[in-house]
């Protein structure tokens, strides 16, 4: 790569970095209006491209329970768009209802479209959600 390509390069990737949520649809407005030579950027759809290469809940969540007993991890946290990227949340009234929805992931949806969340009904230590994270190989690359 010559300097300019390289100069190119890290000015787009700085104008990528400007960008905030709710704005991952619209790569192009905050390239194209980054005061500085970048690479034009083909039409994409950041949130599209975010989603095909996020960790999956699998990859990074194992070993869960909830009051003590072992239940599949994908019943219990739904995967959520925030300001840094995806996350899985629990319990999340404000989580999307797009991504993995179920009625059955908490919080459970009424039919009158209410949200109930799970709730512990003891204190201590293996009364409530537990879980292992996983170390995700080559995350820093």
């Amino acid at each position: 790569m010559t300097a300019e390509e390289i100069e190119k390069f890290e000015n787009t990737m700085v104008a990528l970095d400007l960008m905030n949520y709710p704005f991952y649809h619209h790569p192009k407005f905050f390239v194209n209006s980054f005061n500085h030579s970048t690479h034009p950027l083909p039409n994409l759809d950041i949130y599209n491209v975010m989603l095909k290469v996020r960790p999956h809940l699998s990859d990074t969540i194992e070993n869960c329970k909830w009051r003590g007993r072992p239940i599949r991890c994908n019943l219990l946290f739904r995967t959520q768009v925030t300001e840094e990227g995806f996350c899985f949340s629990f319990n999340s009234k404000t989580a999307e209802r797009t991504l993995d929805y179920s009625p059955t992931v908490p919080p459970m949806e009424a039919p009158d479209g209410s949200l109930h969340c799970l709730r512990n009904n003891a204190a201590g230590r293996g009364s409530g959600l537990s879980f292992e994270l996983k170390s995700i190989e080559f995350e820093a690359l």
